[in-house]
């Protein structure tokens, strides 16, 4: 599966989630923007997550192929075209990939 999740903040509404699937919309709901107020956000975890109480980690057990952010929301053209590529191919316009903050390709990381 690819799966996609975009965030659209609005100010004075609720902000949208979507949620794509091999680049079709499946759900899509609205939610205060997450305010961290003046503490940063220092951890982010992707495929595991710490669990503070006991320093225990748990998995996802599985495969992933490429872990993408973007400064700006993608269209919906924009994720059919991602979703459409082998799992770890990583060939997208330019004017797509200048949005990522934040690429991953766990095939990169292959030693």
């Amino acid at each position: 599966y690819h799966v996609t999740i975009t965030h659209e903040y609005a100010r004075i509404l609720s902000s949208a989630v979507n949620l794509y699937v091999n680049g079709g919309l499946v759900c899509t709901t609205y939610t205060k923007y997450p305010g961290f107020g003046s503490t940063p956000l220092e951890n982010c975890y992707i495929g595991t997550n710490l669990n503070a109480k006991d320093s225990r980690s748990t998995s996802f057990y599985g495969q992933m192929g490429n872990i993408y952010f973007s400064k700006e929301l993608l269209k919906q053209e924009e994720i059919k075209a991602l979703s459409q590529q082998s799992p770890n191919e990583a060939v997208l316009p330019s004017e797509v990939t200048k949005q990522f903050m934040f690429a991953y390709s766990p095939e990169a990381c292959h030693y």
